[in-house]
């Protein structure tokens, strides 16, 4: 039995880490990768924004309270 399951071992976060192991083969991965089915016209984009991404706005100063 393998030790990383059949779906998680072509996990996109971690192919390259396995692939250099030797734990999937590139000739297995391009396999899987051409069986997918193209689903684009079944997909609706996302638009989301990223915070790390935004550039960052300018902090408005506020001036102290005073009592």
């Amino acid at each position: 039995m393998n030790i990383i399951e059949d779906e998680f071992q072509f996990d996109v976060r971690i192919q390259e880490r396995l692939l250099k192991k030797g734990v999937i083969k590139k000739e297995e991965l391009e396999q899987r990768l051409a069986a997918l089915e193209d689903k684009e016209d079944e997909s609706e984009p996302l638009e989301l924004d990223q915070p790390g991404l935004l550039p960052s706005e300018p902090e408005a100063e506020a001036a102290p309270e005073t009592l």
